[in-house]
């Protein structure tokens, strides 16, 4: 999934990853606001957000948690 805001320019990524061997029903996701000028305007949580709802709906059956996004600045979301 790409981030884009008020442009056609991409601003950023979002991963969902399933790859944690001693847990299957685990995923992490990743996130990043590559470019400066769109940090600090909540693209990262609506990302994270929408990766939530994409992976407990559609992969349901598999992930039971979405755990923790660390960031440049934690806690700064």
């Amino acid at each position: 999934m790409s981030v884009f805001f008020g442009t056609a320019s991409m601003v950023g990524d979002v991963n969902l990853f399933l790859n944690d061997s001693d847990n299957r029903y685990c995923a992490e996701i990743e996130v990043m606001i590559a470019e400066p000028s769109s940090r600090g305007k909540g693209l990262g949580l609506e990302a994270t957000l929408a990766m939530m709802y994409y992976g407990m709906h559609y992969w349901s059956g598999y992930i039971r948690l979405l755990y923790k996004v660390v960031g440049e600045k934690p806690g700064h979301w």
